[in-house]
């Protein structure tokens, strides 16, 4: 005769529930039944023939403590029951399976928690070893290039002076953050309070913006034509490329997207920004060699990509310049190093101090901006990949600022190629850096900025990584170059055979009049005319 089953399913979250628990018992077992129930869930249950207890914690399907549990669920046992065979009785041993704990892990959980306790005195602690460490280096360089003077100059840009350099940078850095912006910023600003409330009360006044705005770009058109007259007393034909930015900026304004809504701020601040950073390359030694040097430092990071390809692609490839195995893996290993900054937080910090600054001077928003910066020393193919996590919250206005900006700039591998073919590194450098915040102004110009934008310092949401471990964001940052790698070499391929696609055409209906050298290529059609001539 079959008996009724009763199945009784507790879900509670206690320790000494083991992670799963399946047990089925007879009669003669009911009362450590009953004394188990009691113990663990408090509750009483019906006395019927055979009961059923499934004990689950968390849907986990791991301890088999009856040593017969099906880990499918099936009813074998239960047909064992019925039929009249006996099942395994339930000890204590068995619902106590998972209650010892292991004393390594005792020792790890108590050493974790007194970590975590004290963690702001060992992390004083750390900083403090690890500064007097940097200290010692410091010390020791220094006693080293002391006496090896006469062998070796300052190098500024590649030895001993870049460490101090770096290291005066560093602790100037700490110093202003840690002490100056937390302890002395409140007694800067009421100092300087009387001048910002005398400026804030001119700009609440009904024209008082405006007539701040013209003072300060007229002082700054005075100062630029005095210095153009004493600088071309004996060439005045160098004026003549003003027509030419006048001329550029009014075909921008007439081909604009939305010539009515034109902010003329970055437009007028992209120009006098170009014409000082022009000063600073041009006529300033010191400013075109730190410029050069920053250049030269971030050629050779990028460099380091070629290590890899090496090892995947083999030396003799990479050796021969090919363009998708010594170009494109770079983008791989710009993006491992992208996503690692981005998961410490150090890539969101300089988006906002740096996007911040130009926001202020060109009221140009945070990631556009860090992108114009980055392009001449990264490359347009690298740079957006610093502002991945926003570029889905880009305007249409702030996207052709990026692509604007990467293209008016060279840098990297086409840095490295214009100078193979003879061109001067110095006349590339600081044709890049005056077309940063031009690129920007123009732009602005040709497509004016009419949406809401996302990414002003003051609305900007600082995404956080998303990936558990350094290791995971290295990983999926060179795991997320491959759609971009293969975008950037699917176009290339495309876009160059479609040209000589062109070319053909042209080629066959030039030849049909006697003149074959008819292409969309420049130089060979003037190649031919001069032959010609």
């Amino acid at each position: 005769m079959r008996h009724s089953v009763i199945n009784v399913i507790y879900l509670y979250g206690f320790n000494e529930i083991t992670k799963c628990t399946r047990i089925i018992i007879s009669l003669h077992a009911l009362k450590n039944t009953f004394f188990l129930l009691r113990r663990y869930s408090g509750k009483s249950v019906e006395k019927k023939t055979y009961v059923q207890v499934v004990l689950i914690k968390c849907g986990e399907r791991q301890c088999d403590m009856s040593g017969q549990v099906n880990q499918a669920f099936e009813e074998n046992q239960l047909d064992m029951l019925e039929d009249g065979r006996k099942s395994e009785p339930i000890t204590f041993q068995n619902a106590n399976c998972h209650k010892e704990k292991n004393p390594w892990a005792i020792n790890n959980n108590a050493v974790h928690a007194y970590l975590s306790k004290h963690q702001r005195v060992f992390k004083t602690f750390g900083l403090i070893i690890l500064n007097l460490l940097f200290i010692t280096y410091i010390i020791f360089a220094s006693i080293y290039w002391e006496n090896q003077q006469r062998n070796c100059d300052f190098q500024w840009c590649e030895g001993y002076g870049l460490l101090l350099i770096l290291t005066g940078l560093i602790y100037l850095g700490l110093f202003y953050f840690l002490i100056v912006k937390r302890y002395l910023s409140k007694y800067i600003l009421q100092c300087c309070r009387p001048a910002t409330n005398s400026l804030e009360r001119l700009q609440n006044t009904k024209y008082g913006t405006r007539i701040t705005a013209i003072i300060i770009y007229l002082v700054i058109l005075i100062a630029i034509v005095i210095f153009l007259t004493i600088d071309t007393v004996n060439s005045r034909h160098r004026l003549i490329s003003i027509l030419g930015v006048i001329i550029l900026v009014g075909l921008g304004w007439v081909f604009s997207k939305h010539p009515g809504q034109v902010n003329w701020k970055p437009v007028i601040w992209g120009l006098i920004l170009q014409f000082i950073l022009g000063l600073i390359t041009l006529r300033w030694p010191v400013g075109r060699s730190i410029f050069q040097c920053v250049s030269a430092k971030v050629a050779t990071f990028l460099n380091y990509a070629k290590s890899g390809s090496k090892f995947v692609f083999s030396e003799d490839i990479v050796n021969k310049g090919v363009f998708a195995f010594t170009v494109v893996p770079v983008i791989f290993f710009f993006n491992f190093i992208v996503q690692i900054m981005c998961y410490l937080g150090a890539m969101q910090w300089i988006i906002m101090k740096l996007g911040w600054i130009l926001q202020s001077i060109m009221n140009t928003t945070l990631c556009e901006s860090f992108v114009a910066v980055a392009n001449p020393f990264i490359g347009m193919s690298e740079s957006p990949l610093l502002i991945k996590p926003y570029l889905n919250q880009l305007t249409s206005s702030e996207l052709h600022a990026v692509i604007s900006s990467g293209f008016s700039t060279v840098s990297g591998t086409v840095l490295a190629a214009y100078i193979s073919f003879g061109a001067k590194p110095a006349h590339l450098i600081t044709a890049s850096i005056m077309s940063a915040p031009t690129s920007l102004a123009y732009s602005k110009l040709f497509y004016p900025e009419t949406e809401q934008s996302l990414t002003k310092s003051e609305n900007i949401k600082l995404e956080k990584s998303s990936e558990s471990s350094i290791l995971d964001a290295a990983t999926n940052g060179a795991l997320a170059a491959i759609p971009i790698v293969l975008g950037i070499i699917a176009n290339i391929v495309a876009f160059v055979s479609f040209i000589a696609f062109l070319n053909g055409i042209l080629s066959w209906f030039g030849s049909l009049v006697g003149y074959e050298q008819l292409s969309l290529e420049v130089k060979k059609f003037f190649k031919a005319n001069l032959l010609n001539f």
